[in-house]
C-alpha cells in the first residue's frame, strides 16, 4: 500500500470515529443548575431565564440521565 493510500485511509478512520458518541463522555463538563433563594427574584424578573434553565435541565434529564438532582449510573 502506498503512503497516499495509507493517509486516505487513516482520514476515512478517523471521521468514521468521530461519529460513534460515548454518552459519558458527552456529560462530563454538564451539571443541573441548582437555584438558590436569592436567584428566584432574578428569574421572576426574567421568564427567559426561567424557561433556558428548565430546558438545560430537561436535556440533561433526557441526554446524561440526571435524576432528582443526582446523576444516573
Amino acid at each position: 500500500m502506498r503512503l497516499t493510500e495509507k493517509v486516505m485511509l487513516m482520514c476515512v478512520l478517523l471521521c468514521l470515529s468521530e461519529c460513534a458518541t460515548n454518552e459519558r463522555a458527552s456529560c462530563v463538563g454538564w451539571l443541573p443548575i441548582y437555584l438558590e433563594r436569592q436567584d428566584l427574584d432574578v428569574i421572576s424578573s426574567n421568564p427567559n431565564l426561567a424557561r433556558d434553565l428548565l430546558k438545560h435541565n430537561k436535556q440533561g434529564e433526557d441526554m446524561c440521565g440526571w435524576q432528582d438532582g443526582k446523576k444516573r449510573k
